[in-house]
């Protein structure tokens, strides 16, 4: 699914940074063909350190952007390593506790190094490029979660699986990225079952991307069972934005000067 031209420019200059507003474009469709949340894991096989097998270096990372692996439109412009434990190479921290993770990853287009997020629930991330992303996470089952994510300053929707599987002494967990249709890959190792990263609380913006309406339909019209609340509802607003001004345009500068062409 994709936002029409007409409804990503009746969300530009929105304030995403207030959790009491709805969407000027409407409820955002949940896409047709994705499982439903309810499932809660037993046994957080996410909670821990990864790292990429592929390596972390700044060519390989260029690569991956090219070719969309790591997601998302106007790729070129976004990415930066956001790596405060300086422990090098690509890396996912996982906090899992049942439905819901804290994600701290050195490699994202996110503003903010660290998200909580709990399964079926609409978070939001600003963009590296000043962009805003509305998404969610769900846990279908014990060994995978699949996601889909709308970038709102361009309507395109992508999705993102992520399936954890044991292979003697390891754990794996390979990442498969659809954008536009084509599919690529990134294979992460667990190597602590500490993720050497604190949790933080959970934020959700079910409301915002609701547009304040329940039962929503998904893209292909059929009402899809959703509430539009959000987890910390009493939180009018989401202030990072307006606390970390300096850091978003020092990330800007991360990225226009590792991955210039």
């Amino acid at each position: 699914p994709s936002l029409s031209k007409a409804k990503v420019a009746l969300c530009n200059s929105f304030d995403y940074g207030d959790k009491t507003l709805k969407l000027p474009c409407g409820p955002l469709p949940w896409p047709a063909g994705l499982p439903e949340p309810g499932y809660v894991p037993k046994t957080n096989p996410l909670h821990g350190r990864w790292i990429t097998v592929s390596g972390g270096q700044a060519a390989f990372i260029k690569e991956a952007i090219k070719s969309g692996m790591l997601g998302g439109a106007e790729a070129n412009k976004i990415q930066a390593d956001t790596d405060h434990e300086q422990t090098g190479g690509m890396y996912l921290r996982i906090n899992q506790v049942g439905d819901t993770c804290t994600v701290d990853a050195s490699v994202a287009k996110y503003a903010r190094a660290k998200r909580t997020w709990r399964s079926g629930h609409y978070f939001y991330e600003p963009l590296v490029s000043g962009g805003n992303l509305l998404g969610v996470w769900v846990l279908p089952e014990e060994y995978r979660k699949i996601g889909f994510f709308w970038e709102m300053d361009s309507g395109r929707c992508f999705r993102i699986e992520r399936r954890a599987f044991p292979a003697g002494p390891y754990t794996f967990l390979r990442q498969s990225t659809e954008v536009n249709g084509k599919i690529s890959f990134v294979l992460y190792v667990k190597v602590s079952n500490d993720p050497e990263s604190k949790p933080i609380p959970v934020q959700s913006r079910d409301y915002t991307a609701l547009a304040g309406m329940d039962n929503t339909p998904d893209n292909l019209g059929k009402p899809y069972p959703c509430t539009a609340k959000d987890l910390d509802y009493l939180k009018k607003r989401d202030t990072w934005l307006d606390q970390n001004e300096k850091e978003m345009i020092r990330q800007r500068g991360i990225v226009s000067s590792t991955f210039r062409s």
